[in-house]
C-alpha cells in the first residue's frame, strides 16, 4: 500500500537508505519479534513539534496483531524522544487495514488531500 508502488531497483533502494539514516529531520525505526525484522517506521519532520508517520509490516507478519503495538510504540517515541506534539499520516482509502490500526491508536481523520486520507495524533498533555 505504499504510494510508490512500481519495482525499486536495489541499488536505489540502497542509496535511499543511507541518505534517510544521515537525515536529521527523519528518524527510521525497525521493530523486531523474535530477532526478525517485523516492521519499519519513518518520522518525517514536518516543522517543530510536527512530523509525518510511514509504516511497512514485513509481508511475512501481517495479519497477526503486530500493528497496534508497534505504532503505538513508535509514536509513543516520537512523543517522547523526537519532542513532537502532532504525528501525521496519509493513508490510501483502500487500506482498510491501516485505517483501522491507526484509529486504534487515537489517530483522528482530519481530512483528504491528493488520494489520500489524512490522520492525525495529538499527544495529550495534563
Amino acid at each position: 500500500m505504499s504510494r510508490t508502488t512500481e519495482l525499486i531497483p536495489w541499488p536505489a533502494h540502497q542509496r535511499w537508505y543511507e541518505r534517510t539514516l544521515g537525515e536529521p529531520a527523519t528518524a527510521l525505526l525497525i521493530a523486531m519479534v523474535d530477532g526478525t525484522p517485523a516492521c519499519m517506521v519513518r518520522f518525517d519532520t514536518l516543522g517543530p513539534g510536527a512530523a509525518e508517520v510511514h509504516i511497512n509490516m514485513n509481508p511475512a507478519l501481517r495479519g497477526k496483531g503486530l500493528g497496534k503495538p508497534i505504532l503505538a510504540a513508535a509514536c509513543a517515541y516520537g512523543f517522547d524522544h523526537r519532542k513532537l506534539s502532532s504525528i501525521y499520516a496519509s493513508i490510501k482509502a483502500e487500506n482498510v487495514p491501516s485505517i483501522k490500526i491507526f484509529a486504534s491508536v487515537g489517530f483522528v481523520r482530519s481530512g483528504e488531500r491528493a488520494g489520500l486520507l489524512s490522520y492525525k495524533l495529538t499527544r495529550l498533555t495534563y
